[in-house]
């Protein structure tokens, strides 16, 4: 699963405190450790006990599943420094639910799948629903970011839900109503005061403990007769071919119902899977045609973006079949063409935690001077279009 905040560890820009200026720190008596400077602050504005709980390791170089960083372990989470990063997002949170889901054999992916109900959230990402007791807490708290509006503070904090609510043990070995997200595991305790009732699993204590290391990733073997080939998947996974003979698809969107969308690279179109009720994909639905190397599609806001070599484009108004009946030209006139071999003229589309369109525009060369300032960055826009701006730089395979 992709990362919520992918996008924003690539910016190259770093920051710098002023010269001399002494880093702030507190020890937890309770633990004996010490946080320090950025993860202090990002502790203190962000929920601090009642949402991460106590340290419970030092600050020390760690490597994780999406890399190597600084981190501080604490009870519910663990605080990863990206200090390239604009903050609040200098300092990012583990997706610490989802990888102890892995650890434990389980792919959210395979998970049952949750409905819309009416007082509930429905998200269309990961077909889940997100209902009471859980859904004020979730609601209530969020990343501290005022340009975010209260959904996207909440998202950014716990992340998208990964299970439907089910009775699970937590390691305390109590038996408690439970729900994992990205970056949480939210549990019911009815015993409880009122407001003490929805609690966050420990997590990252969990996470650290050396009792609960996972050792050496368990690996199976999975024959794929339709490609010819053998394949070694992680334990707690499973593949499948869903659709063959397409022209080198890339990038995929899921719609609210489970359909997929993919961009087929070398037919330039736009092709539909819908998902029977068994949970097998159907053949390949024809949605839009007759774009310049089709490589990414997105749901933005709800509606479907195709990022094309020179053009972004929103469809919309779907017949029966699944063909767009309106097609938008969002951003036009993006710089297109390669100067030798080892060009880029695919096009990644992504909505960020803003809102805002974030598309990497790769180099058109090896080694160059590019005529179009554009080249080798991430642009940022509107979802209209409007209020282009490089985010980044320096990024020629993008």
């Amino acid at each position: 699963m992709w990362r919520l905040m992918g996008l924003l560890c690539l910016l190259l820009v770093p920051t710098f405190s002023p010269a001399g200026a002494a880093e702030r720190t507190r020890t937890f008596v309770e633990t004996g450790f010490t946080v320090s400077g950025r993860l202090l602050d990002f502790w203190e504005s962000n929920g601090a006990l009642g949402v991460f709980g106590l340290p419970v390791s030092e600050e020390r170089s760690e490597s994780t599943p999406e890399g190597r960083f600084d981190v501080q372990h604490f009870e519910r989470q663990r605080f990863e420094r990206h200090p390239a990063n604009p903050a609040p997002y200098d300092v990012l949170l583990g997706r610490l639910g989802d990888e102890m889901l892995r650890r434990a054999g389980r792919d959210w992916r395979g998970e049952p799948a949750g409905s819309e109900r009416a007082g509930c959230r429905f998200f269309a990402e990961t077909r889940h629903t997100l209902c009471e007791p859980f859904l004020q807490y979730w609601q209530a708290s969020g990343l501290l970011d005022p340009r975010l509006d209260a959904y996207q503070r909440s998202l950014a904090l716990f992340g998208l839900p990964l299970t439907e609510p089910a009775m699970e043990t937590n390691s305390s070995g109590h038996r408690v109503l439970t729900q994992w997200f990205e970056r949480a595991r939210f549990e019911f305790h009815p015993d409880n005061p009122p407001a003490f009732q929805v609690l966050l699993g420990r997590l990252g204590a969990d996470a650290y403990d050396p009792a609960n290391s996972p050792g050496p990733t368990r690996y199976h073997s999975v024959s794929l007769p339709e490609t010819g080939h053998t394949l070694e998947v992680q334990a707690g996974f499973t593949i499948e071919v869903i659709a063959s003979g397409l022209g080198r698809p890339r990038f995929m969107a899921m719609d609210p119902g489970g359909s997929l969308y993919v961009g087929e690279v070398a037919g330039g179109r736009v092709l539909r899977l819908r998902q029977a009720p068994g949970g097998q994909y159907m053949e390949p639905e024809l949605v839009a045609d007759g774009f310049a190397v089709p490589h990414s599609v997105a749901f933005v806001d709800g509606q479907l973006y195709v990022a094309a070599e020179q053009e972004i484009v929103r469809l919309a108004d779907f017949d029966a079949s699944g063909r767009a009946q309106t097609r938008q030209v969002v951003v036009p006139n993006l710089p297109g063409g390669t100067t030798d071999l080892y060009g880029h003229r695919t096009r990644t589309l992504l909505q960020g935690p803003d809102g805002k369109l974030y598309v990497s525009i790769g180099s058109s060369c090896d080694v160059c001077e590019e005529d179009d300032a554009r080249r080798a960055t991430i642009t940022r826009y509107n979802p209209d279009g409007s209020g282009e701006e490089i985010w980044a730089r320096g990024l020629r395979n993008s």
